[in-house]
This record gives C-alpha cells, sequence and structure tokens, in this order.
C-alpha cells in the first residue's frame, strides 16, 4: 500500500510542477511581450527544452553566481553537461 501512496504523491509533485513550469513560461512570455520597455522585467529568461525539462533563471546575469555554486551542489552531473554546451558554442578543444 506504501508504494501506491508514494506513487500518487511522486505523481502530484510531479504535475504540480510541470503546471507551475507552465505558468511561468506563461508569465515570461507575456513579460517578453510588453511594448512598452517601462513594464517589462528585463532580466527573466526561461529555456524550455520539451515537456518535461527546463531550465529557468531569473535576475541579473552578473549575481547569478551563488545560485550556480548552489546548482551544481545539488546537482553535479550537471558540470559536465554545462562544460560540453561551453566547448561546442566557443569550439574549445580539451587536449
Amino acid at each position: 500500500m506504501d508504494g501506491i501512496a508514494d506513487e500518487v504523491v511522486r505523481s502530484t509533485a510531479e504535475k504540480n510542477i510541470r503546471s507551475l513550469a507552465k505558468a511561468l513560461k506563461h508569465e515570461l512570455e507575456v513579460n517578453d511581450a510588453q511594448e512598452n520597455p517601462a513594464r517589462r522585467v528585463h532580466t527573466s529568461l526561461l529555456i524550455c527544452m520539451d515537456e518535461d525539462r527546463f531550465i529557468a533563471l531569473d535576475g541579473s546575469a552578473h549575481r547569478m553566481e551563488e545560485c550556480f555554486i548552489e546548482l551544481f551542489k545539488r546537482r553535479p552531473e550537471l558540470r559536465s553537461v554545462v562544460q560540453e554546451v561551453l566547448n561546442k558554442m566557443f569550439r574549445i578543444e580539451s587536449h
């Protein structure tokens, strides 16, 4: 019975997170569509890869260092992914 309860809780959390991500994406799209620059938040960005994966950033890029430190502490496997992306984007070759 605990397995069923665990799956219900996990599934509910997954649906809620996806719903909140979609709401955030929508809000950022509305922000980006603002024609009056005084009404637009200029430091927000959301990149959605697909329905299941997303990366959300909010705030000044120059002040995100601590957020990235925390991200890599929580998800250390992302370091190699980010490094590979940087290598491809900036044509960095490892020897």
